[in-house]
């Protein structure tokens, strides 16, 4: 099966749970995996076993230059792409930078602070993660090139535009147009193209309207309560607090995954901007010295 072969699989019966799959991992693979995460496009741990076994990634030759990045034009997303001096993440048309300093603002707060490359990235593998519960285990993105040479980089960039103008977790809007009524086809992923656009908008604030008709609250938007004012025994406040700490532990896993600190470095990140009131650390008992220390905040009376 190629890498987009699932795009065009038979529906599944209706009524009848998608299909899904469950593999294990060899513990060395698994270690490689995450080292080589970082240079990799967004395949999964299981596909990237099963090229190694079959031989499909070889080494690159001592000294090869990085193929060069020239994504076709496109209205939706970045109309192209050039390296950095590094030569690994790309960089903006001068024309889109101001675009992008506007949306550094108004992203959901655990995104404040990284690149708009990285934040694209988080999105793409929403978008895969959630593609893969559906039973799509064959790989969709292209192997062995960057997330931004990937044919459908200039959507999940314009997706991912339209989530941080609404302050959106990757993963809410993923699940969003996931769960979008009238999908002919909820055991489908939706295209990368259905990711944005009006339609998108509307899937996005009927799943916000859904999620506070059941009580929930997405942490995203205006907080119901300042730094100051948060307290531990108000229902809404701590819901809205917690829901914050879940998507920073899930951040942490996808952009920080090698770093054994990486929660700690996200909430200490989070404290110091202003976007988590400190007490909140009473969450999250097991982190909140390590948060504390690195956010250069004094501990609790009697901790050391």
């Amino acid at each position: 099966m190629t890498a987009r072969d699932d795009k065009t699989q038979s529906p599944a019966p209706s009524g009848a749970a998608c299909p899904r799959r469950e593999t294990g991992l060899d513990p060395v693979l698994n270690s490689l995996y995450r080292e080589l995460g970082p240079y990799l496009a967004p395949i999964s741990q299981e596909d990237f076993q099963r090229l190694l076994a079959d031989g499909q990634l070889p080494a690159p030759a001592a000294g090869a230059p990085a193929p060069a990045a020239w994504p076709a034009p496109s209205q939706t997303g970045v109309r192209r792409v050039a390296y950095s001096g590094q030569g690994r993440w790309p960089e903006l048309p001068p024309d889109e930078v101001a675009l992008e300093a506007d949306l550094a603002h108004s992203a959901h707060p655990q995104y404040q602070g990284e690149a708009w490359w990285r934040r694209t990235m988080v999105l793409m593998a929403a978008w895969n993660q959630a593609r893969r519960r559906l039973g799509h285990l064959s790989p969709y993105f292209q192997q062995l090139i960057s997330h931004w040479q990937q044919p459908d980089w200039p959507d999940f960039n314009q997706a991912r535009r339209q989530a941080d103008s609404q302050g959106a977790d990757y993963q809410e809007w993923t699940a969003a147009q996931f769960s979008r009524p009238g999908r002919q086809d909820q055991c489908q992923a939706p295209l990368p193209q259905e990711m944005h656009g009006p339609e998108a908008q509307k899937a996005w604030h009927d799943h916000l309207d859904a999620r506070r008709r059941k009580g929930q609250y997405l942490a995203g938007g205006t907080p119901p309560y300042t730094n100051d004012s948060f307290d531990l025994y108000n229902p809404q406040h701590v819901g809205y607090a917690q829901t914050q700490l879940d998507e920073i532990m899930v951040l942490a896993g996808q952009v920080l995954a090698n770093d054994p600190q990486g929660a700690a470095i996200l909430l200490a990140q989070a404290i110091e901007r202003g976007n988590l009131p400190p007490l909140a650390l009473e969450l999250v008992p097991q982190l909140r010295e390590r948060v504390l220390r690195l956010a250069g905040l004094p501990q609790p009376r009697g901790q050391v």
